[in-house]
């Protein structure tokens, strides 16, 4: 099975579950961030996980899927600017979809979006949705002000 094989099954694998409650904590990498990673159950067998970042100083989210040895596959991101290897920008709420000729770095707009920095829960809800992971579990909203790291 070739990488893009592989990738598109686990993306459009329904059996896709986080189980437990998510909870929020400080991001040692991003000052005043906030993160969580949660175990992604699919039906393949390589690692994958759900990530968060969130920095509302900044007013950026975003949400990823990261398959152990390829990184991300999938992720929603809101507040960023992308630039696409063809050189056009793409501003606002984008959707990031792995394939073999760009890898990560090529996104859509993601007009659906109704979420975003002011309403992280319903943004995850947004995620599950269109990544097809059922969520079995809580996710709790994340603390108020910078994460202080």
């Amino acid at each position: 099975m070739s990488p893009q094989d592989e990738i598109d099954a686990i993306l459009q694998d329904p059996a896709k579950t986080i189980e437990g409650e998510i909870r929020w904590s400080p991001d040692p990498q991003h000052a005043a961030a906030w993160t969580f990673y949660m175990p992604v159950a699919h039906s393949g067998t390589t690692p994958l996980d759900a990530r968060a970042t969130l920095r509302r100083e900044a007013n950026t989210l975003s949400y990823l899927l990261v398959l152990r040895g390829s990184g991300r596959i999938f992720g929603i991101c809101w507040g960023y600017d992308h630039l696409n290897p063809s050189g056009e920008i793409v501003s606002g709420p984008h959707v990031h979809k792995w394939t073999s000729e760009h890898l990560d770095r090529w996104v859509e707009p993601f007009g659906g979006a109704s979420a975003g920095t002011g309403d992280p829960i319903l943004a995850w809800r947004e995620f599950c949705a269109l990544a097809h992971i059922a969520h079995l579990g809580e996710v709790h909203p994340p603390p108020e002000g910078p994460s202080g790291m």
